[in-house]
């Protein structure tokens, strides 16, 4: 493995989890709120979303 492509495994792997933690401790979050602390896009935040199963606030 090429140390590029170790270095996206990294980081890939460590964002679903953190975001997941981030979830559960500030659920109310918007997605804005959430790539501010993050550092990223929107888009970014949508897709770890969707990749940990979670669901749009309906209310």
């Amino acid at each position: 493995m090429r140390h590029s492509e170790w270095n996206v495994e990294m980081r890939t792997s460590r964002i679903p989890y953190a975001l997941k933690r981030h979830v559960a401790d500030f659920p109310d979050q918007t997605l804005g709120e959430r790539a501010g602390h993050f550092q990223v896009s929107k888009s970014s935040v949508w897709y770890g979303l969707r990749k940990l199963g979670c669901t749009r606030k309906k209310s």
